[in-house]
């Protein structure tokens, strides 16, 4: 047997549960169970970043009462957006109010923040724009505009990431696993 089918054969074996001979791994299950937790705190952030995001990119579809309206966001509508979330996302977790606020003051800061990085990526767009439409190919300029923008990416994403730390802070564990298994149920109804 060669290496890359004992590899196979490992996989299969840590998959199953087993030790290769068929005996159990009780041991093994402890990093796959938190793997799993893990997992779930990472998909608690998707969903709640996903959200900051299409709020702070002006893509939320708001209710009109003539019927849907794709338009810019306003403020007003991002909070009312963020609080139906914050209620359909925490239901069933027994989440006091003062949580529920504590996450609404951390989702509404991150969104304000993610707008201003929203904006700036706009101009650097417009920037890009002004390059191709140059008489004269210039590199520099070209290569100092991709600096720019994975900067800029870079900031969105460490903000992401410190809003998805401070969020699952407030929430006990028992919460987050609560939260985890609804938007689990959430994305497969979506993603199958």
């Amino acid at each position: 047997m060669d290496q890359q089918d004992k590899d196979s054969q490992r996989n299969i074996d840590d998959r199953n549960g087993t030790a290769g001979d068929g005996s159990a791994q009780p041991a093994a299950a402890a990093p796959r169970r938190r793997f799993w937790k893990r997992a779930g705190i990472v998909t608690l952030g998707v969903g709640l970043i996903a959200g900051i995001g299409a709020c702070s990119a002006g893509a939320y579809h708001h209710r009109h009462w003539g019927g849907w309206h794709r338009g810019e966001v306003t403020a007003e509508h991002m909070r009312e957006h963020v609080d139906r979330g914050i209620e359909r996302a925490l239901e069933d977790t027994d989440a006091t109010p003062e949580q529920k606020a504590r996450i609404r003051e951390i989702a509404i800061g991150a969104i304000d923040e993610m707008r201003t990085l929203r904006t700036r990526q706009r101009e650097l767009r417009r920037s890009a724009l002004d390059l191709m439409a140059s008489p004269d190919l210039d590199r520099t300029a070209i290569e100092g505009l991709r600096a720019r923008q994975m900067q800029l990416a870079d900031e969105a994403s460490r903000r992401i990431a410190q809003a998805l730390g401070d969020v699952a802070e407030v929430l006990t564990p028992a919460q987050r696993a609560t939260v985890t298994e609804r938007l689990r149920a959430r994305l497969s109804r979506r993603w199958s």
